[in-house]
């Protein structure tokens, strides 16, 4: 595969990834695929099922929390939390 970055192929291995794109800095992804960049260190992970992810990051947060979480779709079609003063 080729890097989106600088054109370079990338070279598979195994590692841990810090998951930003799930909206938070602090979820870390253990021991899954990734590519990397051996030029401009670009790392992409291999998710072979967001939905499954993101379902149990969803799912983890909400345990955490222990409490019940309402969200509404404003007029832009975007989600957003209502915060219980809201309620």
């Amino acid at each position: 595969m080729k890097c989106y970055e600088c054109g370079n192929e990338m070279i598979e291995s195994v590692g841990d990834y810090h998951f930003t794109e799930s909206g938070s800095d602090k979820i870390q992804l253990k021991d899954i695929p990734l590519l990397t960049c051996e030029n401009c260190q670009t790392t992409e992970p291999l998710i072979c099922s967001a939905k499954n992810l993101f379902g149990s990051i969803s799912k983890a947060t909400l345990k955490l929390l222990e409490k019940n979480l309402t969200f509404v779709m404003n007029k832009d079609g975007f989600w957003r939390l209502v915060e219980d003063e809201e309620k």
